[in-house]
């Protein structure tokens, strides 16, 4: 018995996507929210932003370090989010509440009413904790990148005990 490939795309005769040429427009900013991910280009900056651009002198070894401790921090806090889960099924994410006007008549009067509405999204604990351990392990991976970085930004002179000792700076552990 052989099977049947199956055809793609609409069914024919389906005028659904008539005008749509395969998506938003270009230069579309429907999905921007904070414009972290958005790319930024010089010659587009305005005089302050070029100023603060040109002028900013960074100690790379200093910026890599602080940025291990950004890792450091959201690490903690995706497994104090994880512990501070309960052993329920489900965890209340959002509660909204609205209301809704309702007009009617009722057996000759009139019965305007209002409807209230409280709406709990709830969401599996073990989705969570799968979504929060998804967070820990980008920040790992940042954090593994950073020390490479920050091992190959390092003098090469140093001695094996002062590579431990920057370690221990990074993570605050105390050598006493």
């Amino acid at each position: 018995m052989k099977k049947e490939k199956r055809k793609r795309g609409a069914p024919k005769g389906n005028k659904n996507a008539i005008g749509n040429n395969g998506g938003a427009p270009r230069g579309n900013k429907n999905a921007w929210k904070t414009g972290l991910y958005s790319k930024i280009y010089y010659q587009f900056l305005d005089e302050d932003e070029k100023n603060i651009f040109d002028n900013r002198n960074i100690d790379t070894i200093d910026e890599c370090k602080k940025m291990i401790r950004i890792c450091d921090l959201q690490i903690f806090k995706f497994m104090r989010l994880i512990k501070n889960l309960s052993n329920d099924k489900f965890y209340v994410q959002k509660v909204s509440h609205t209301d809704e006007n309702v007009k009617g008549i009722q057996k000759g009067e009139r019965s305007d009413y209002i409807n209230n509405k409280i709406i709990t999204d709830k969401v599996a604990t073990d989705e969570l904790i799968v979504k929060y351990n998804q967070e820990i392990e980008r920040a790992k991976k940042q954090k593994i990148k950073l020390l490479e970085l920050l091992n190959k930004l390092e003098p090469q002179n140093k001695g094996e005990n002062d590579k431990i000792i920057i370690l221990d700076d990074i993570y605050g552990v105390d050598n006493g």
